[in-house]
C-alpha cells in the first residue's frame, strides 16, 4: 500500500469472484461505480492456480519531488552519481521489533534527475517493492539528503508519485498488463 498523499498511475489487484463475468463487462461495471478520476483500464481472467500478482512485482517506478534548497543543476547531477557510486548506503529502519540498520544500494535500481527549480528537486528513480526487499521513496530521498549533509527537520517536504509496477518476466521487466 503507498503512503498517505502518495500519487499513483499504476495501481493493480487480484479479485475472486463468485461466478464468471466477462473480463470488459467488469471493467465497465466496476467503473460506473468509482469516483471521477479513478478508472479501471483493463481486466483480464487469471487461473485460479496463479501466483498472487503483488507476489510476483519486485519494482516500482517512481517520480520524487523533493523540496530542498537550491542547488547548481551540475552539482546534483554530481550528488546523484556520487550517491549512487557507494558500494553500500545505510539506513536506520524502523520496525516493529525496534529499529535496524539496513544497506539500500542494492534496492536503488535506477535514480535520475528529471528536474530542478529553486523549490523542488525532481528525481525519477527505480526500487526495489515487494515482500522480500522494499525501499519506499521517502527513505531514498531522506537518504539522498542525509549523504548531501541537508537537513530538513521533523517531517521532509516530499511529493510522491508512482508510475508503474514491474514483474521479471522471460528475461525482462515489464508492467502487470504487459504480462504474459
Amino acid at each position: 500500500a503507498l503512503a498517505v498523499g502518495t500519487t499513483s498511475e499504476g495501481e493493480y489487484l487480484d479479485i475472486v469472484l463468485e461466478r464468471e463475468m466477462d473480463p470488459q463487462i467488469l471493467c465497465y461495471r466496476m467503473n460506473e461505480k468509482l469516483p471521477e478520476g479513478i478508472r479501471f483500464l483493463k481486466c483480464v481472467v487469471v487461473d485460479e492456480k496463479a501466483p498472487s500478482l503483488m507476489s510476483l512485482i519486485k519494482r516500482g517506478e517512481y517520480i520524487i519531488k523533493i523540496s530542498a534548497p537550491p542547488f547548481e543543476q551540475k552539482d546534483l547531477s554530481s550528488l546523484i552519481k556520487d550517491f549512487l557510486e557507494q558500494r553500500e548506503i545505510l539506513m536506520v529502519k524502523k520496525t516493529k521489533k525496534g529499529n535496524r540498520q539496513i544497506d539500500i544500494r542494492s534496492m536503488i535500481h535506477n535514480m535520475d534527475l528529471v528536474n530542478q527549480d529553486q523549490d523542488w528537486i525532481i528525481i525519477k528513480a527505480m526500487l526495489s517493492t515487494g515482500s522480500k526487499a522494499n525501499l519506499r521513496p521517502d527513505q531514498l530521498a531522506e537518504a539522498l539528503l542525509d549523504f548531501a549533509k541537508i537537513s530538513y527537520g521533523a517531517e521532509l517536504p516530499l511529493e510522491i508519485h508512482r508510475l508503474d509496477l514491474y514483474l521479471f518476466q522471460d528475461g525482462k521487466w515489464v508492467t502487470p498488463v504487459e504480462m504474459e
